[in-house]
Protein backbone atom coordinates (compact mmCIF):
# COMPACT_ATOMS: atom_id res chain seq x y z
CA UNK A 1 0.00 0.00 0.00
CA UNK A 2 1.53 3.53 -1.03
CA UNK A 3 1.97 6.14 2.11
CA UNK A 4 2.14 9.81 0.87
CA UNK A 5 3.39 11.95 3.38
CA UNK A 6 1.56 15.37 4.35
CA UNK A 7 4.92 16.75 5.93
CA UNK A 8 8.47 16.14 5.70
CA UNK A 9 9.36 14.48 9.81
CA UNK A 10 6.84 12.06 9.26
CA UNK A 11 9.18 10.10 6.84
CA UNK A 12 11.71 9.90 9.31
CA UNK A 13 10.49 8.31 12.08
CA UNK A 14 7.43 6.61 10.35
CA UNK A 15 9.47 4.85 7.31
CA UNK A 16 13.28 4.60 8.21
CA UNK A 17 13.66 2.61 11.21
CA UNK A 18 16.90 1.84 10.45
CA UNK A 19 15.53 -0.11 7.53
CA UNK A 20 17.51 0.62 4.51
CA UNK A 21 15.15 -0.85 2.23
CA UNK A 22 12.18 -0.32 3.51
CA UNK A 23 13.07 3.12 3.42
CA UNK A 24 13.66 2.68 -0.23
CA UNK A 25 10.70 1.10 -1.21
CA UNK A 26 8.34 3.64 0.35
CA UNK A 27 10.71 6.53 -0.97
CA UNK A 28 9.80 5.38 -4.08
CA UNK A 29 6.33 4.50 -3.81
CA UNK A 30 5.21 7.93 -5.45
CA UNK A 31 6.41 11.22 -6.72
CA UNK A 32 5.22 13.03 -3.41
CA UNK A 33 6.83 10.58 -1.22
CA UNK A 34 10.19 11.47 -3.41
CA UNK A 35 9.63 15.14 -3.02
CA UNK A 36 8.94 14.95 0.49
CA UNK A 37 12.44 12.83 0.22
CA UNK A 38 14.42 15.81 -1.50
CA UNK A 39 13.17 18.42 0.77
CA UNK A 40 15.87 20.59 2.05
CA UNK A 41 18.10 18.53 4.28
CA UNK A 42 15.44 14.89 4.16
CA UNK A 43 17.74 13.05 2.88
CA UNK A 44 21.04 13.92 4.62
CA UNK A 45 18.94 12.84 8.19
CA UNK A 46 18.15 9.96 6.01
CA UNK A 47 21.42 9.03 5.81
CA UNK A 48 22.61 9.58 9.04
CA UNK A 49 19.74 7.78 10.89
CA UNK A 50 20.61 4.36 8.19
CA UNK A 51 24.50 4.83 8.80
CA UNK A 52 24.96 6.53 4.80
CA UNK A 53 28.48 7.81 4.24
CA UNK A 54 26.85 10.16 1.71
CA UNK A 55 23.87 11.51 0.43
CA UNK A 56 24.94 10.92 -3.16
CA UNK A 57 25.54 7.20 -2.02
CA UNK A 58 21.65 6.96 -0.93
CA UNK A 59 20.62 8.71 -4.34
CA UNK A 60 22.56 6.78 -6.75
CA UNK A 61 20.55 4.01 -4.59
CA UNK A 62 17.22 5.39 -5.70
CA UNK A 63 18.38 6.28 -9.33
CA UNK A 64 19.55 2.56 -9.67
CA UNK A 65 16.31 1.29 -8.42
CA UNK A 66 13.84 3.17 -10.75
CA UNK A 67 15.98 4.46 -13.55
CA UNK A 68 18.74 3.88 -16.28
CA UNK A 69 21.88 5.26 -16.24
CA UNK A 70 22.25 6.88 -19.46
CA UNK A 71 18.58 8.13 -19.52
CA UNK A 72 17.28 11.40 -18.65
CA UNK A 73 14.11 11.11 -16.35
CA UNK A 74 11.85 14.61 -15.67
CA UNK A 75 10.51 13.21 -11.97
CA UNK A 76 7.99 16.94 -11.45
CA UNK A 77 7.62 20.03 -11.69
CA UNK A 78 7.27 21.19 -7.94
CA UNK A 79 5.45 24.83 -7.53
CA UNK A 80 6.64 27.64 -4.85
CA UNK A 81 9.14 24.85 -4.09
CA UNK A 82 11.90 26.44 -2.69
CA UNK A 83 11.40 29.15 -0.51
CA UNK A 84 14.28 31.78 -0.84
CA UNK A 85 12.48 34.67 0.70
CA UNK A 86 13.03 36.27 -2.56
CA UNK A 87 11.86 35.21 -6.47
CA UNK A 88 11.55 31.32 -6.08
CA UNK A 89 8.99 30.20 -8.70
CA UNK A 90 9.30 26.40 -9.47
CA UNK A 91 12.01 23.68 -9.87
CA UNK A 92 12.89 20.47 -11.91
CA UNK A 93 14.47 17.31 -10.76
CA UNK A 94 16.25 15.70 -13.32
CA UNK A 95 18.09 12.69 -13.40
CA UNK A 96 20.73 12.53 -16.17
CA UNK A 97 22.88 9.54 -16.06
CA UNK A 98 22.75 8.42 -12.86
CA UNK A 99 23.34 12.04 -11.61
CA UNK A 100 19.88 14.30 -10.03
CA UNK A 101 19.87 17.54 -11.17
CA UNK A 102 18.21 20.66 -9.71
CA UNK A 103 16.78 23.15 -12.06
CA UNK A 104 14.96 26.09 -11.23
CA UNK A 105 12.82 29.12 -12.90
CA UNK A 106 12.42 32.30 -11.41
CA UNK A 107 9.77 35.24 -11.59
CA UNK A 108 11.89 36.88 -14.47
CA UNK A 109 12.09 33.34 -16.04
CA UNK A 110 15.51 32.65 -15.88
CA UNK A 111 16.68 29.35 -15.47
CA UNK A 112 19.30 28.57 -12.99
CA UNK A 113 21.12 24.86 -12.13
CA UNK A 114 21.27 24.44 -8.62
CA UNK A 115 23.77 21.78 -7.05
CA UNK A 116 22.38 20.02 -3.98
CA UNK A 117 23.10 22.61 -1.45
CA UNK A 118 21.52 25.43 -3.20
CA UNK A 119 24.95 27.28 -4.02
CA UNK A 120 26.95 28.03 -6.93
CA UNK A 121 23.64 29.03 -8.90
CA UNK A 122 24.57 29.53 -12.64
CA UNK A 123 22.46 31.37 -14.83
CA UNK A 124 21.84 28.55 -17.44
CA UNK A 125 19.27 31.15 -20.11
CA UNK A 126 16.28 33.44 -20.17
CA UNK A 127 12.74 31.83 -21.10
CA UNK A 128 10.48 34.16 -22.95
CA UNK A 129 8.01 32.59 -20.96
CA UNK A 130 6.98 29.84 -18.51
CA UNK A 131 5.93 27.21 -20.81
CA UNK A 132 6.67 23.48 -19.97
CA UNK A 133 7.84 22.05 -23.21
CA UNK A 134 10.07 25.31 -23.76
CA UNK A 135 12.11 24.63 -20.35
CA UNK A 136 12.32 20.83 -21.21
CA UNK A 137 14.03 22.17 -24.18
CA UNK A 138 16.32 24.43 -22.53
CA UNK A 139 17.19 21.93 -19.95
CA UNK A 140 17.66 18.98 -22.74
CA UNK A 141 19.99 21.90 -25.03
CA UNK A 142 21.65 22.14 -21.79
CA UNK A 143 22.73 18.82 -21.48
CA UNK A 144 23.44 18.71 -24.85
CA UNK A 145 20.81 16.35 -25.67
CA UNK A 146 19.44 16.14 -28.98
CA UNK A 147 15.55 16.46 -28.78
CA UNK A 148 14.82 14.99 -32.38
CA UNK A 149 11.05 15.29 -33.59
CA UNK A 150 10.11 14.22 -37.32
CA UNK A 151 7.30 15.46 -39.03
CA UNK A 152 4.46 12.15 -39.77
CA UNK A 153 2.86 11.70 -43.21
CA UNK A 154 -0.06 9.28 -42.70
CA UNK A 155 -1.33 6.95 -45.20
CA UNK A 156 -4.64 5.53 -46.20
CA UNK A 157 -5.08 2.44 -48.01
CA UNK A 158 -3.21 2.24 -51.35
CA UNK A 159 -2.01 0.30 -53.96
CA UNK A 160 1.45 -0.39 -55.40
CA UNK A 161 1.65 -2.04 -58.65
CA UNK A 162 4.16 -3.77 -61.40
CA UNK A 163 3.96 -2.68 -64.90
CA UNK A 164 2.35 -5.69 -65.88
CA UNK A 165 -0.52 -6.39 -62.88
CA UNK A 166 -1.07 -1.93 -64.14
CA UNK A 167 -1.65 -3.18 -67.92
CA UNK A 168 -4.00 -6.09 -66.62
CA UNK A 169 -5.94 -3.61 -64.81
CA UNK A 170 -5.95 -0.66 -67.08
CA UNK A 171 -4.61 -1.39 -70.63
CA UNK A 172 -1.76 -2.65 -72.60
CA UNK A 173 0.79 0.30 -72.61
CA UNK A 174 -0.63 2.52 -69.98
CA UNK A 175 1.08 4.50 -67.68
CA UNK A 176 0.12 6.52 -64.68
CA UNK A 177 -0.71 10.31 -64.06
CA UNK A 178 0.25 11.91 -61.33
CA UNK A 179 -2.15 13.96 -59.60
CA UNK A 180 0.29 14.99 -56.69
CA UNK A 181 3.44 14.89 -55.69
CA UNK A 182 4.36 12.93 -52.02
CA UNK A 183 6.60 13.52 -49.86
CA UNK A 184 9.54 11.14 -50.85
CA UNK A 185 11.14 12.25 -53.41
CA UNK A 186 9.98 10.53 -56.93
CA UNK A 187 7.21 9.06 -55.69
CA UNK A 188 3.11 10.31 -56.86
CA UNK A 189 -0.54 10.15 -55.51
CA UNK A 190 -1.69 9.11 -59.28
CA UNK A 191 -5.12 9.65 -60.99
CA UNK A 192 -5.98 6.29 -61.44
CA UNK A 193 -8.32 4.50 -58.50
CA UNK A 194 -9.30 0.73 -57.94
CA UNK A 195 -11.22 -1.33 -56.21
CA UNK A 196 -9.96 -4.13 -53.62
CA UNK A 197 -12.03 -7.01 -52.38
CA UNK A 198 -12.34 -10.31 -50.66
CA UNK A 199 -15.40 -12.50 -50.28
CA UNK A 200 -16.53 -11.09 -47.31
CA UNK A 201 -15.77 -7.10 -48.20
CA UNK A 202 -14.88 -4.00 -50.84
CA UNK A 203 -13.39 -1.16 -50.73
CA UNK A 204 -13.73 1.08 -54.04
CA UNK A 205 -12.00 4.24 -54.99
CA UNK A 206 -8.42 2.80 -53.45
CA UNK A 207 -5.73 5.04 -54.94
CA UNK A 208 -2.76 3.34 -56.83
CA UNK A 209 0.61 5.39 -55.77
CA UNK A 210 2.95 5.43 -58.81
CA UNK A 211 5.67 5.14 -60.13
CA UNK A 212 5.31 1.53 -60.79
CA UNK A 213 7.30 -1.16 -58.51
CA UNK A 214 8.80 -4.25 -59.58
CA UNK A 215 6.28 -6.11 -57.58
CA UNK A 216 2.21 -5.42 -56.46
CA UNK A 217 1.92 -4.58 -53.35
CA UNK A 218 -1.69 -3.28 -51.41
CA UNK A 219 -1.81 -1.61 -47.76
CA UNK A 220 -4.45 -1.53 -45.97
CA UNK A 221 -5.21 -0.84 -41.91
CA UNK A 222 -6.12 -3.39 -39.28
CA UNK A 223 -9.24 -1.83 -38.89
CA UNK A 224 -9.71 -2.23 -43.11
CA UNK A 225 -8.53 -5.67 -41.94
CA UNK A 226 -11.49 -6.73 -40.09
CA UNK A 227 -14.28 -5.40 -43.30
CA UNK A 228 -12.33 -7.43 -45.43
CA UNK A 229 -12.06 -10.31 -43.24
CA UNK A 230 -8.30 -10.25 -43.82
CA UNK A 231 -5.22 -10.94 -41.25
CA UNK A 232 -2.59 -9.72 -42.67
CA UNK A 233 0.91 -9.62 -41.65
CA UNK A 234 2.80 -6.30 -40.05
CA UNK A 235 5.92 -5.76 -42.83
CA UNK A 236 8.40 -4.04 -44.02
CA UNK A 237 7.75 -2.71 -48.04
CA UNK A 238 8.50 -5.51 -50.43
CA UNK A 239 8.31 -8.40 -48.02
CA UNK A 240 5.40 -9.81 -49.34
CA UNK A 241 6.27 -13.75 -47.97
CA UNK A 242 2.79 -14.92 -46.04
CA UNK A 243 1.01 -11.85 -47.26
CA UNK A 244 -2.95 -11.69 -47.93
CA UNK A 245 -4.59 -12.84 -51.21
CA UNK A 246 -6.88 -10.01 -52.48
CA UNK A 247 -8.85 -8.81 -55.80
CA UNK A 248 -7.83 -6.01 -57.36
CA UNK A 249 -10.55 -4.44 -60.09
CA UNK A 250 -9.40 -1.85 -62.67
CA UNK A 251 -11.39 -0.95 -65.39
CA UNK A 252 -10.34 -3.22 -68.09
CA UNK A 253 -9.52 -6.10 -65.89
CA UNK A 254 -8.85 -8.18 -62.56
CA UNK A 255 -6.13 -9.41 -60.91
CA UNK A 256 -6.02 -11.94 -57.67
CA UNK A 257 -2.79 -11.71 -56.16
CA UNK A 258 -1.03 -12.08 -53.02
CA UNK A 259 0.74 -9.00 -51.57
CA UNK A 260 -2.19 -7.49 -49.31
CA UNK A 261 0.27 -6.40 -45.73
CA UNK A 262 -0.38 -3.77 -43.17
CA UNK A 263 2.63 -1.62 -43.58
CA UNK A 264 5.26 -1.63 -40.55
CA UNK A 265 6.00 2.20 -38.61
CA UNK A 266 9.03 3.83 -40.29
CA UNK A 267 10.99 6.41 -40.78
CA UNK A 268 12.58 7.46 -43.88
CA UNK A 269 15.79 9.57 -43.90
CA UNK A 270 19.10 8.99 -45.43
CA UNK A 271 22.66 7.89 -44.14
CA UNK A 272 23.80 11.92 -43.58
CA UNK A 273 20.40 12.34 -41.46
CA UNK A 274 21.44 8.81 -39.14
CA UNK A 275 24.94 11.11 -38.46
CA UNK A 276 22.94 13.72 -37.42
CA UNK A 277 20.19 12.99 -35.30
CA UNK A 278 22.41 9.77 -34.04
CA UNK A 279 20.27 6.89 -34.71
CA UNK A 280 21.13 3.45 -35.72
CA UNK A 281 19.47 2.13 -38.46
CA UNK A 282 19.80 -1.42 -37.01
CA UNK A 283 17.59 -0.40 -34.53
CA UNK A 284 14.01 0.19 -33.79
CA UNK A 285 12.87 3.14 -32.03
CA UNK A 286 9.92 4.73 -29.72
CA UNK A 287 8.03 8.04 -30.77
CA UNK A 288 6.69 10.20 -27.97
CA UNK A 289 3.09 11.64 -28.94
CA UNK A 290 1.67 14.93 -26.67
CA UNK A 291 -1.92 16.02 -26.50
CA UNK A 292 -5.18 14.48 -25.10
CA UNK A 293 -4.70 11.22 -26.25
CA UNK A 294 -0.97 11.09 -26.06
CA UNK A 295 0.88 7.98 -25.69
CA UNK A 296 4.20 6.43 -27.16
CA UNK A 297 4.32 4.28 -30.19
CA UNK A 298 6.78 1.58 -29.78
CA UNK A 299 8.79 -1.07 -33.26
CA UNK A 300 9.66 2.08 -35.23
CA UNK A 301 11.70 0.81 -38.15
CA UNK A 302 14.15 3.02 -39.59
CA UNK A 303 14.17 3.25 -44.03
CA UNK A 304 17.46 4.30 -45.46
CA UNK A 305 18.16 6.21 -48.94
CA UNK A 306 19.68 9.11 -50.61
CA UNK A 307 16.68 9.75 -52.21
CA UNK A 308 14.68 9.96 -49.11
CA UNK A 309 13.32 12.92 -47.09
CA UNK A 310 12.95 12.33 -43.10
CA UNK A 311 9.46 11.80 -42.33
CA UNK A 312 7.55 8.94 -39.99
CA UNK A 313 4.71 7.08 -41.72
CA UNK A 314 2.06 5.52 -39.52
CA UNK A 315 -1.27 4.56 -40.86
CA UNK A 316 -4.89 6.03 -40.78
CA UNK A 317 -5.03 3.46 -37.42
CA UNK A 318 -2.10 4.93 -35.48
CA UNK A 319 -3.27 8.22 -36.36
CA UNK A 320 -6.65 8.15 -35.19
CA UNK A 321 -5.90 5.70 -32.18
CA UNK A 322 -3.25 8.92 -31.00
CA UNK A 323 -5.29 11.89 -32.32
CA UNK A 324 -2.19 12.56 -34.56
CA UNK A 325 -2.20 15.10 -37.73
CA UNK A 326 -0.34 14.97 -41.06
CA UNK A 327 2.87 17.15 -40.51
CA UNK A 328 2.24 17.01 -36.85
CA UNK A 329 6.17 16.46 -35.39
CA UNK A 330 7.03 13.43 -33.11
CA UNK A 331 9.82 13.16 -30.59
CA UNK A 332 12.39 10.07 -31.53
CA UNK A 333 12.94 8.61 -28.22
CA UNK A 334 16.94 7.69 -28.23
Amino acid sequence: MTVNYTHTSEIIPKVINGNKELFLNEIMSSKENLKYFLEHDTYLKACEKLNIESSNLLLEEIEERKYENGQLIFISFFDNYINDQDDSKNIVFVIYKGNLRYFRFDLKNYLYEINLDYINEEVVAKLDTFDKEKIISYILEFLSIKVVKVPVGISNRHVHLKKEDLEKLFGQGFELEVDRELSQKGQFASKQRVTIKTENGIFENVRVLGPVRSYTQIEISKTDAYKLKLNPPVRDSGDLVSSEVITIIGPKGEITTNGCIIANRHIHLTENDLAKYGLDKNKTYKVKVNGEKGGILDNIHLKVDESFTFELHLDTDDANAFLIKSGEELEIMK
